[in-house]
């Protein structure tokens, strides 16, 4: 889809529902190299283990090795019953865990947001981010793609960048429950916060309003080139 986009001189907006980094600090614990946020995508390519057609992966063990990396029994947790891990917790440790700590500044700016440790229980994105990672890293380095691609933040810096004469592809991280909704009997409320969200963003981009929501507060701009960064995240709140 992106290709035919491409080849047609179109430039996209991609966005997914998970974290796109982790805590500062995370890649440098794990002996990783800069820049940290790459350092991570390629490691999780990698090491993730993901058989579309099997419905199978390997996210709790690789995150059992990576808590072992870490020297503690976190900071990933979360399991399903009956599973038993050396390094992976069925419940929350005590935060900061190993020097880390549980939030990216982004996620203490949206409320509700939760943090990229939890694998398993109700509102849990640390599986996604582990395997949706793996498959980002792979998209974004498309040889047909990679020439007119960029990651925000990491890529970009907090901006969006000037739109070019050609095609381009920006990916960034979103959160579609920021956005409101109205209930539709019989319709899938996750549905409807991502078609929502893709709405408010084409009407930000015809309105010339898009430009703004790639902007991080000053004082996080630089957290948010190894962490990641909520498009339309602005202000820090105290959740």
């Amino acid at each position: 889809m992106l290709i035919r986009h491409v080849d047609a001189g179109r430039s996209v907006l991609v966005g997914f529902d998970f974290p796109y980094g982790f805590p500062a600090g995370t890649a440098a614990a794990l002996g990783l190299p800069d820049p940290a946020w790459l350092a991570i995508w390629s490691e999780f390519r990698r090491l993730v283990r993901d058989d579309q057609d099997q419905g199978a992966n390997n996210r709790f063990e690789l995150a059992d090795e990576l808590n072992r990396r870490l020297g503690q029994t976190g900071p990933f947790w979360g399991h399903p019953h009956g599973r038993v891990f050396s390094h992976l917790a069925p419940t929350r440790p005590a935060y900061p865990c190993g020097g880390l700590d549980e939030r990216r500044r982004t996620d203490r700016a949206i409320r509700g947001a939760k943090p990229v440790w939890q694998l398993f229980g109700i509102g849990s994105v640390g599986s996604q981010a582990l395997l949706g990672i793996r498959w980002l890293s792979e998209l974004v380095d498309d040889g047909r793609l990679r020439p007119v691609t960029k990651v925000w933040p990491f890529e970009t810096g907090c901006t969006l960048p000037m739109r070019p004469t050609g095609p381009r592809v920006v990916h960034a991280e979103i959160y579609p429950s920021m956005v409101p909704i109205a209930e539709e009997p019989g319709q899938v409320r996750d549905a409807l916060q991502v078609k929502a969200l893709a709405h408010h963003l084409a009407r930000s981009d015809a309105n010339g309003s898009l430009a703004a929501l790639f902007a991080a507060p000053a004082s996080h701009e630089a957290a948010a080139l190894e962490e990641g960064w909520i498009l339309g995240a602005t202000a820090p709140s105290r959740v």
